[in-house]
Parts: structure tokens; C-alpha cells; sequence
């Protein structure tokens, strides 16, 4: 349950429990993602009027991620209103004010429609032979049955001919395979014979090959650069892989990044920004740090060498940005940097001290997890590490400094700062 008003969020949390229904509340959209990612929930019952995130923003986004229904809990009872949560993803719609016992009600309702979506042992469709429509699959499988066989058969008899020295026609019976030429007698006609032959076998390697050559990669790349952690990262990535990049300064503090030159490149307005020789704009560190790892001809893989490898990066590159990055920027944001982002994002004051400490507590988290290992990763060094130290290091400066006590943490900050990409 995520709504912003507290006697609403208690209530209704008691109300429930009453029902058999154990219920878990948020008051923001930060609060609801933390939960979200650990606990596995049957339904979601989301305010539109959220502090931080619009309901609807939410609502898609649980939709297209889990499994979980959602009700729409909200004042804005229109008929517009309505049309546009369901349009988003939503199963139900309630209005407030409302009754409680209603809304046990449509818990009830939506969760029935997901075990009959299941087609649970009392469903209708379990006699599925009733159906005119599964007859007709029926007998469209045995006729799929049949073709198979056919074709399964032609190609035996095609594999058997050819092996007996004709080629099959089936439209006139088998004819004969041409005959291979023989190579003229002689030593000068046999030097000319098999020069024409390695002519054409190299003509031939020359056409596999650049069927399966990749697609060049453009000449140059325009990083756009600025201060901050974010340009950061991809600058210590890109040392790291040695890649090298034409850099284009931003100026961050005076908006540069906001006005319609830059938007026009970069609609997002994010900093750092990547362009390519045909106008193409990547954003997003994540996005360019991994395509930067594709390219690099020398070093290590940052990301992974294996599937594997790969996934365990991706699983702690989220882990580390949703519960320890974006806390530290967003506490930030909201206090020391209030008079520079006010004007230019929606900012909540009195949520910065709060952010501030979800962050040192999902690093005590981490210590616990560090301990014995020299990277987040084990033994290899990832993007992950490189996300951990530099907001690691941009907190130091903005008044939230490393806490003393997660010496696994401190020990690991120290090991990248040694390292020279960390002046990148």
C-alpha cells in the first residue's frame, strides 16, 4: 500500500489484517521500490498523488515488471481520471472517500481474477474437449503432424538419392549429377589449373569474410562532459578499458545541460551524454559504460566475460545505484544542493536527512557482504566497484562522510582511489 497520508496508511494496514490480508506500507515512491524489490506481493494499492513519483509513472512500471495486480487508490474520481490509471496498467479503480470493507471487496475481486486467469482446477476451461476452439487445434496439430512427416520423408529420399549418384527431381524423376571436369594433363595446364582454382578459393574467403565481419564502428565519439559523480564513472570506465574520448565540457552549475541546445542533442538533459558520428545520442552511465566494454580492444571486461559473469555485475550495479547511489544523490539534491536544483527537478527538503541515512544503512549492509572479497564482485573488478567509489567520494564532499566502522567499505574506497584511473 503506497500513500503519502499516514492515518490513511495505518488504518487501512490494521483494516486489513483483519481480513486475513497482510499488508506492508509506503509513504513515497523510494519507500515502495525498496520494498518492492525484496518482497514478492499479490497486490499493489497506489495513490496517484505521490511526493516524489506520479501514481501513474508507478503504476506502469510495476505492470511491466511484476506479477503483482494494482488498485488505483485516489481522490481524482473523474471519469478521465479512471480511463487514464487503467490505460497505464491498472486493474482496479477506487475512489476516495470509500468504505474499507469495499475496499477488501476488490482485493478479493482482483486476486479471484488472477487464479481464474491461472485456470485453476475449477475453471470452465479444464474441460477444454468441450470447446469448439481447441477441436479445431486439434485438428490443426495432427495436420502439422502430417506435413512434418512429409517433409521428414522427402528429405530422407533426397539424402538417399544423392548418395546414390543422382540428384532428384520431383517434378521428372532423378537426373544425373554433372560430372566433375577433369584437370587437363600436363604440368604447365596443371600450374594454370590450380592457379584458377586458388584465385577463386580466395575470392570466395574474401566474400565469407566480410559477410561476417561486424558493422564498422564510427570513427569518433563526442563525450559531453561535466562535474559531478555521473561523468565521473564513465571517465574512470574509459580509463579503464582504455578507450579515449573527445571531451566536450558542460557547464553543469550554470544549466548548460537544461537549455535547448543540449536538450535538443540529449532530451533527458542528463550529464554525461555520448555522440556519434551520425547524430546518435547515448545517455544513461549503465548504457554507455557497457557499450564502451564492447568496443575496447585492450584490458579486462568490465562487465563479464561469461553470462554469467555479466549477470552477477548487472544484479550489483542495480543493487549499489538503487539502494546507496540514488539516496546519496537525491539527500544531496534536496540539502547541500537545494538552491541549484529547485528550479530544475521537483525536490523534497524534509525527505534529504531520511535519504541520507537509508544510504549509510544499505552501506553497513554491504560491509557486512565485502568482508574477505577486494571487489563487490570477488576478484574482479567491475563496474559496480567503479559506481560504489566515486559516490562514495562525491558523499565525502557534499557532508556525507564514510563511516568509520564499515572497514571493509573504507578498505575497498581506498584500493580504487589508488588506482590511477581514479584521477580520470
Amino acid at each position: 500500500m503506497v500513500d503519502d497520508d499516514t492515518s490513511i496508511r495505518l488504518e487501512l494496514q490494521s483494516y486489513l489484517q483483519g481480513f486475513g490480508i497482510t499488508a506492508q506500507a509506503a509513504a513515497n515512491a523510494a519507500e515502495m521500490r525498496l520494498l518492492m524489490a525484496t518482497t514478492a506481493f499479490d497486490v499493489v494499492i497506489l495513490d496517484i498523488m505521490l511526493p516524489d513519483q506520479s501514481g501513474l509513472s508507478l503504476c506502469k512500471w510495476v505492470t511491466e515488471t511484476f506479477s503483482a495486480a494494482v488498485i488505483m487508490l485516489t481522490a481524482h474520481g473523474d471519469p478521465a481520471s479512471r480511463v487514464l490509471g487503467l490505460e497505464m496498467g491498472a486493474d482496479d479503480y477506487l475512489a476516495k472517500p470509500f468504505e474499507p470493507r469495499e475496499l477488501v471487496a476488490h482485493i478479493h475481486a482482483v486476486l479471484r481474477r488472477g487464479r481464474l486467469s491461472g485456470l485453476d482446477a475449477d475453471h470452465p476451461m479444464r474441460h477444454w474437449w468441450r470447446d469448439t476452439l481447441f477441436k479445431r487445434l486439434f485438428v490443426l496439430m495432427w495436420a502439422a503432424l502430417f506435413v512434418s512427416h512429409f517433409a521428414a520423408y522427402a528429405i530422407v529420399s533426397l539424402v538417399i538419392s544423392w548418395a546414390n549418384g543422382s540428384d532428384p527431381d520431383f517434378r521428372g524423376g532423378p537426373r544425373p549429377l554433372p560430372t566433375t571436369p577433369r584437370l587437363p594433363s600436363g604440368p604447365v595446364q596443371t600450374d594454370t589449373q590450380a592457379s584458377r582454382m586458388r584465385r577463386h578459393a580466395d575470392a570466395n574467403m574474401r566474400t565469407c569474410s566480410s559477410r561476417t565481419q561486424p558493422r564498422k564502428r564510427l570513427k569518433t565519439m563526442k563525450f559531453y562532459d561535466s562535474v559531478g559523480p555521473n561523468p565521473r564513472v564513465v571517465r574512470i570506465f574509459a580509463a579503464e578499458r582504455g578507450v579515449a574520448l573527445e571531451k566536450i565540457a558542460v557547464d553543469l552549475r550554470g544549466g548548460e545541460n537544461r537549455q535547448p541546445a543540449y536538450l535538443a542533442k540529449n532530451p533527458g538533459g542528463q550529464l554525461p551524454a555520448l555522440e556519434f558520428d551520425d547524430g546518435f545520442v547515448l545517455a544513461e552511465i549503465t548504457a554507455i559504460c557497457e557499450y564502451l566494454d564492447e568496443i575496447a580492444s585492450t584490458g579486462a571486461s568490465l562487465i563479464g566475460s561469461n553470462a554469467l559473469e555479466r549477470a552477477e555485475t548487472r544484479m550489483w550495479v542495480r543493487r549499489i545505484d538503487l539502494y546507496i547511489l540514488e539516496p546519496i544523490g537525491s539527500g544531496f539534491r534536496y540539502a547541500e544542493g537545494l538552491k541549484m536544483f529547485q528550479t530544475r527537478m521537483r525536490c523534497i527538503p524534509q525527505a534529504a536527512d531520511d535519504l541520507k541515512l537509508m544510504a549509510q544503512e544499505k552501506l553497513t549492509w554491504l560491509n557486512g557482504l565485502m568482508a574477505g572479497k577486494e571487489f563487490v564482485c570477488g576478484n574482479r573488478l567491475t563496474l559496480a566497484d567503479i559506481l560504489l567509489f566515486v559516490f562514495l567520494d562525491f558523499g565525502k564532499n557534499v557532508g556525507q562522510p564514510l563511516n568509520t566502522a564499515n572497514a571493509n567499505i573504507i578498505a575497498h574506497y581506498e584500493r580504487m582511489k589508488a588506482r590511477p584511473s581514479s584521477a580520470a
